[in-house]
């Protein structure tokens, strides 16, 4: 009525569980366990990691110590919560739990909630959340395990992506990525648009647009052209991202505290015309070793030679 709303599972149940579900003396030891669902459970199911073993362990003591139930030897909305957690893991449940979860399916509010539902769809809404969890979480090295990263060249946001890219570029190691999960190693596999540099700008002047807008625009041309082909990147990002951005900041700065950088000045061609120093890509001409007469200022496509156009 005052425009408020819930968008988290247990807080929305325990508005409609009403005092059955929610006895007053047992509200502390309600919330603990419906925090534990959300905190704990959730991302143990959702992950099917080792953690999973860990929390059913911590959970079937909790009900064997509780007469049947989680709190007080009576069902309440803990037990709901956890019960739909459970609902896609029955088959890794042990005996006791299983025998729990039906204790709970059999409780009157279960059965009319559940009345007419589909579990085929609730298992389904399930996958898509996990899926969804998983993706959230950062991948990190497992101790023991073979840990490997794999990245392809990041293309700039100057073009929309042909065959040649794909085959060239993201494809093998797209291919490795997947060998690599099928024998069980700890893989990511992670790419993006590159944002940065003179290709950038030369673009945005082209099509009338800002640096900003052709990143935009060709990030999601780029993005969607891989999910057409199926590419099955762990991570794909961009290059002004907040993450990335702290992880170069953060190499760059350890390296300038151990003196490893040097600092060099260089020569640029300057445009009256335009009133700036012109980068490499700003300049076009022949190359000097091949002759071909349309090498950038920083590499002939021609023969495929480094160049300086100083």
């Amino acid at each position: 009525a005052d425009g408020s709303f819930l968008t988290e599972a247990n807080s929305i149940a325990k508005m409609l569980g009403g005092v059955a579900l929610n006895p007053p003396a047992s509200t502390a030891a309600v919330a603990h366990w419906s925090h534990w669902e959300s905190a704990v459970l959730r991302p143990a199911v959702f992950t099917q990691g080792p953690a999973l073993g860990d929390a059913l362990k911590t959970l079937s003591d909790a009900v064997d110590a509780s007469s049947g139930f989680l709190v007080g030897g009576s069902a309440t909305l803990a037990d709901v919560c956890v019960y739909c957690c459970l609902l896609t893991v029955q088959s890794q449940l042990p005996a006791a739990l299983q025998r729990y979860t039906a204790r709970v399916a059999a409780l009157p509010q279960v059965q009319a909630a559940s009345s007419g539902f589909d579990s085929s769809a609730v298992a389904s809404v399930a996958q898509c959340d996990a899926a969804e969890f998983a993706a959230a979480q950062p991948k990190l090295p497992v101790p023991g395990k073979r840990n490997i990263l794999i990245t392809s060249a990041l293309p700039y946001v100057n073009n929309v992506p042909h065959l040649g890219n794909i085959i060239g570029c993201v494809l093998s190691a797209d291919c490795y990525a997947r060998f690599c999960r099928a024998r069980g190693y700890n893989v990511i596999y992670v790419c993006g648009t590159d944002e940065y540099g003179t290709a950038t700008e030369t673009k945005a002047l082209e099509e009338g647009l800002t640096p900003q807008q052709i990143c935009d625009k060709f990030h999601a041309i780029h993005r969607d052209t891989y999910d057409w082909f199926d590419i099955e990147f762990d991570r794909f990002g961009r290059t002004p991202s907040r993450w990335q951005t702290q992880i170069c900041q953060s190499i760059f700065q350890s390296l300038d505290d151990k003196g490893c950088l040097v600092e060099q000045s260089m020569e640029q061609l300057y445009s009256e015309a335009l009133g700036k120093f012109l980068a490499d890509r700003y300049v076009v001409g022949t190359c000097p070793k091949c002759k071909y007469e349309d090498a950038r200022g920083d590499q002939c496509d021609g023969c495929g030679n480094l160049l300086n156009p100083t």
